[in-house]
């Protein structure tokens, strides 16, 4: 555990990306949506990237860092496959979370959340656990990630 955070063994490449994802995520259309659906007034993304899966790649079940307010992810290839989630354990502390979850990569009982191809999805990164179990085909995936933080100053 870190930052609020449940980190966990993963397997793939990663990459920060070039210009274009970049622009992506500094664009001011995408901070005004995520300041939507978060209702916080200055979001700014701290953390994004590719992450390139091949046949085995896996990601056990984790949160993102306490500072993400909301992760964007989309399927830069198509067919990339569901990752699985717990919005139900939404609410516990990240003690409560870890201790559910100890020695459990992939948990029983959790929900598909799609990865649209070139589409991105938001959600509550740092506080639903979720993962990606391996990848069975022989094809490549790529994923996309961004994560933006609260920057107003709370009186």
């Amino acid at each position: 555990m870190r930052d609020g955070s449940i980190t966990s063994p993963q397997r793939c490449k990663v990459h920060p990306g070039g210009k274009a994802l970049t622009a992506l995520a500094m664009s001011k259309a995408l901070s005004e949506i995520a300041g939507e659906a978060t209702g916080r007034a200055r979001l700014t993304p701290i953390r994004y990237g590719l992450k390139f899966y091949s046949t085995g790649d896996y990601m056990h079940v984790h949160r993102d860092d306490g500072k993400c307010g909301i992760t964007f992810s989309c399927g830069l290839t198509p067919g990339l496959g569901a990752m699985g989630w717990l919005p139900n354990l939404r609410w516990l502390s990240t003690r409560q979370v870890a201790d559910r979850l100890a020695d459990t990569p992939y948990p029983a009982g959790g929900e598909e959340f799609p990865i649209r191809h070139r589409a991105l999805t938001g959600f509550d990164g740092s506080r639903i656990p979720h993962w990606r179990t391996p990848l069975d085909s022989r094809s490549r995936e790529v994923l996309i990630t961004i994560c933006f933080t609260d920057l107003s100053v709370r009186q």
